[in-house]
């Protein structure tokens, strides 16, 4: 059991220990060999009898010479001191105890030979003086389970009829024991003809393999080994001769199957593990006569050319049958006790040895009572506890797990059943609670059970355990002893976008967790830290869970979600853009829409040229970014200028005139000849040579200046009358342009030079002497130079490019 619920189980060990009562004790630890028998009388008034195969004999070797049934009473305040002598006068063992009228009987087989029943009644309910009747040393065999309707003097009786066996027999007095009108008579359908093997095959023997029910002249006998069919005898004439029948209520898939044959179900070639029933059986009756059959659920399998079965019980579970189903079901049981490694897996720590108590199964010993007053039908059975065996090594090959008692109940007559509780809590305390025999009958909303405690799992006889004392307790468990206490889920959560730390507050719970966070993400911690990929409102929870079940606590988790971004602004051509995205964000990315941008959350922004700009904001955290776009419009900027200049030469005399953009407010020209710097919007300028010149000239305003350098060729060997009276057109063109002279012109060379004084490449043709066509190859608008180079010098003239 996990450490965190060690508090929780010592304070229900601590409540069940006070309820539980020690009536017995014995050294001789084997009280059936399979099915639940009549050990537990509870009557009206409140008093309560019971019996037990006891021994005081505690030698070594000892073969239990003083064995027998021993008795004590509860007289409705009191249970008697432990008994030291037997009810009989021989040895004897294995018997039931029945109330016949106002008296009680018990019954139980001898070791004489051959083995017979011994009969004793006590004068009165709850007496110590006990007679042997008549009908003694008649009835033969072993193992009696016995049946008396409730008025009546009628003892019903079915026993095997040797050890081992060959037969079942049956046997039905109608004086109280005294004599007997059916003895000995041979159970039919429970031989070879009807698929059932030998009763003494392989590990399988049929001690106490069946149970017995009357009502009216209707008599049932279940009988079911764990390698046949569990099946129902029904005789509707008092158990007379001819009158049985009989109906399947586990089908076992094989005839006479003695594990000789591979366990292969569906003829496919592989074998399989067949489901049935481990021999330890109970039957019930209601009062209208209705029959529950339980019995302990394990399986079996053999492989081709196997000397016998194998049990196989990692499936566990009980069976279940009323009057009027077709086939016994499946209850399931199975429960992770000690999930130290949050594997889930139940039979990690179940003992490795399989043949203790003839190979019950890891639930077993059903013993069932059902209450007139409610209809409800309690269930009690024992249950291996993983990590419980000797050795501390489930693995050991000789490890067995002790057992506790579990009860669970049904109110719907079988069809559904509570979560299994643990009515006894011991089996970690190193005590094996086995042999479970219940009263069938609730009284005052109670179930009375007794039960042994041993020191460790087995028996002398069966698993030669060193003989110790073995306690009979006796408990009467009510109906808050059947529901267990569930683990509650619970947590504690702190946001800090986009982290959540979670904190488990959860109780009674094993220290294993599942935390679904409601985004498609789990984990197994404790307390974990989770980091959220987006906002948005999740659904987290946390399940936990114990042996009994489990616990699911959700709660709503919101986180901001990645920012909205949205912005307003004012101004023009300062803007002020003021930042109105929701969801918290923590970092902001401008985008003026003229190559400017910020990264603070609430910038400024001056426009140099007026237009509509598209402003851009992308805001973010954690959780992811959104951004948002709008426009801008700017009316009132004041731009930096953009300088240009034309110009026109006449001889050494270059008028120069002003085209720059943007208002400029002043100019500097400099003339490229070491002149001073002239400030005039557009001079004129005599240069003292002829020559290339860069002219630049710089314009400013208050938002900026800008400059403009052109190559300028100054010339005076050509009359300037010819030069003017060279033209060109078209001016502007877009490539092609024809160079006129009025007189003839001889041209020794043609250039063409852009604003950066680059020439560009052209082809030139000419008619004749006064026409000249000439096409730019790769024309880009802009102004140009023509620089002609005559006899007479040089001309240069201006070319605008569309």
């Amino acid at each position: 059991m996990k450490k965190i619920l060690l508090l929780l189980f010592a304070i229900t060990l601590l409540i069940d220990l006070q309820s539980q009562t020690i009536i017995g004790k014995t050294s001789y630890d084997v009280q059936t060999n399979n099915g639940a028998k009549n050990r537990i009388k509870v009557y009206d008034d409140g008093s309560i009898s019971t019996i037990w195969t006891g021994s005081v004999d505690y030698v070594s070797g000892t073969t239990w010479a003083d064995r027998g049934m021993f008795f004590n009473h509860y007289d409705g305040s009191a249970w008697g001191a432990l008994p030291t002598v037997r009810v009989d006068e021989i040895k004897t063992g294995f018997g039931e105890l029945i109330t016949v009228e106002d008296h009680e009987v018990v019954l139980a087989h001898n070791g004489s030979a051959p083995p017979t029943m011994n009969l004793y009644a006590n004068d009165e309910i709850g007496g110590t003086t006990w007679t042997e009747l008549d009908g003694s040393y008649l009835v033969e065999g072993y193992w009696p389970m016995a049946e008396c309707p409730v008025g009546t003097d009628d003892i019903y009786v079915v026993h095997a009829n040797a050890n081992p066996p060959s037969a079942i027999y049956f046997s039905r007095s109608d004086d109280g024991g005294n004599t007997w009108a059916v003895l000995n008579y041979t159970l039919p359908y429970l031989t070879a003809d009807y698929g059932f093997p030998a009763l003494n095959t392989g590990s399988t023997t049929a001690a106490e393999t069946y149970q017995i029910k009357v009502n009216g002249a209707d008599v049932y006998v279940l009988f079911g080994m764990p390698n046949t069919d569990l099946v129902l005898l029904h005789s509707d004439d008092y158990g007379n001769d001819g009158s049985w029948d009989y109906e399947i209520i586990i089908d076992f898939p094989f005839d006479s199957y003695t594990g000789t044959e591979i366990s292969d179900i569906d003829s496919d070639g592989v074998m399989d593990t067949i489901k049935t029933n481990d021999g330890y059986i109970d039957m019930i009756m209601e009062d209208d006569g209705t029959l529950h059959v339980f019995a302990g659920y394990t399986g079996m399998y053999s492989a081709t050319g196997a000397f016998s079965y194998t049990y196989d019980k990692k499936d566990w579970g009980l069976w279940h049958w009323k009057t009027g189903m077709d086939a016994a079901e499946k209850i399931e049981t199975i429960m992770d006790w000690n999930n130290d490694d949050c594997a889930d897996d139940p039979n990690a720590g179940i003992g490795a040895l399989l043949s203790t108590y003839r190979f019950a199964g890891v639930t077993t010993t059903p013993a069932a009572a059902w209450d007139p007053s409610t209809g409800r039908i309690y269930l009690l059975y024992t249950m291996e506890i993983e990590y419980t065996d000797l050795f501390d090594d489930p693995l050991n090959f000789s490890a067995q797990s002790r057992r506790d008692i579990f009860g669970m109940y049904s109110d719907d007559g079988g069809s559904t059943w509570s979560a299994p509780n643990n009515l006894t809590n011991t089996a970690e305390l190193d005590r094996e609670n086995f042999y479970l025999f219940v009263n069938d009958r609730v009284y005052d909303g109670k179930v009375h059970a007794i039960w042994q405690e041993d020191g460790q799992p087995g028996t002398v006889a069966g698993e030669f355990d060193p003989i110790d004392t073995n306690y009979i307790y006796y408990q009467a468990f009510e109906e808050s002893d059947f529901i267990p206490l569930l683990p509650t889920a619970s947590f504690t959560s702190i946001v800090t976008a986009p982290s959540v730390a979670f904190t488990n507050t959860s109780t009674d719970n094993f220290n294993c967790y599942f935390w679904d966070f409601g985004d498609g993400t789990t984990s197994d911690f404790e307390n974990p830290t989770h980091i959220y990929t987006s906002g948005g409102s999740f659904t987290a929870c946390l399940t936990v869970s114990n042996p009994y079940g489990s616990n699911t606590f959700c709660m709503e988790i919101a986180l901001p979600s990645s920012p909205e971004a949205f912005w307003s602004s004012t101004g023009d051509p300062l803007v002020t853009f003021t930042d109105l995205t929701a969801n918290d964000p923590t970092s902001w990315s401008w985008n003026f829409g003229d190559g400017g941008s910020s990264t603070l959350q609430n910038p400024t922004h001056s426009y140099l040229a007026n237009a509509t700009y598209n402003v851009c904001l992308t805001a973010s955290n954690a959780l992811g970014s959104g951004t948002y776009c709008g426009s801008v419009v700017i009316a009132s900027a004041v731009l930096a200028p953009i300088a240009n200049y034309t110009f026109s030469a006449i001889g050494l005399t270059v008028n120069f005139t002003d085209v720059s953009l943007n208002s400029p407010a002043s100019w500097s020209w400099n003339f490229g000849d070491g002149s001073v710097l002239v400030t005039d919007a557009s001079p004129s300028h005599t240069f003292a040579a002829a020559g290339e010149y860069i002219v630049c000239l710089t314009t400013s305003n208050a938002a900026g200046s800008d400059e403009e350098c052109k190559t300028i060729g100054i010339s005076t060997a050509i009359e300037d009358v010819f030069a003017d009276a060279v033209q060109i057109y078209p001016n502007p063109t877009t490539a092609t342009f024809i160079v006129h002279s009025p007189i003839p012109m001889q041209l020794a060379d043609i250039q063409i030079i852009n604003t950066l004084g680059q020439s560009v490449s052209y082809t030139a043709t000419n008619s004749d002497n006064n026409n000249w066509q000439i096409t730019i190859t790769q024309p880009q608008a802009g102004n140009y130079f023509l620089k002609l180079q005559t006899e007479n010098g040089i001309i240069l003239k201006q070319l605008i490019l569309e």
